[in-house]
């Protein structure tokens, strides 16, 4: 199951669910809730605060990036998708095609690779959340 949340915060206050409500500036971005190598759940539990959500293999893809004098550290996460299955249950992967990436291009996005696509944020989503554009 891919999953990712907006920046969250522990709170009981009016408008928070299950005892979190959004905070942009200093929350904490949950991602994944596994599926390697398991059969993929249904996305049936979304909260208000759940940015992105998907019933597929995947992993997460992580791009971090210090601190520097012209920009704040911050978190670029990709959901590679590495199988779906179909309504018959047959598995198709996604991996065996992407494009091998060397030292001096790690960063790149390789050839052939199946990343999640959001409607609202595209294919990455970024952290801290100001630094997202939306589509």
């Amino acid at each position: 199951v891919h999953k990712i949340t907006y920046p969250l915060k522990p709170s009981d206050e009016a408008g928070s669910e299950l005892g979190f409500i959004r905070d942009d500036e200093k929350g904490t971005m949950f991602i994944g809730e596994g599926s390697w190598g398991a059969h993929p759940r249904v996305t049936d539990d979304d909260k208000s605060w759940t940015l992105q959500s998907g019933s597929f293999n995947q992993l997460k893809w992580i791009h971090v990036s210090p601190e520097k004098a012209s920009q704040s550290a911050s978190v670029e996460i990709f959901t590679v998708i590495t199988s779906r299955y179909d309504e018959g249950d047959n598995q198709t992967f996604f991996v065996d095609e992407v494009e091998s990436l060397t030292e001096d291009d790690v960063f790149r996005i390789p050839a052939n690779i199946n990343l999640f696509d959001d409607a609202v944020y595209g294919l990455s989503v970024k952290y801290p959340f100001h630094l997202n554009q939306r589509n």
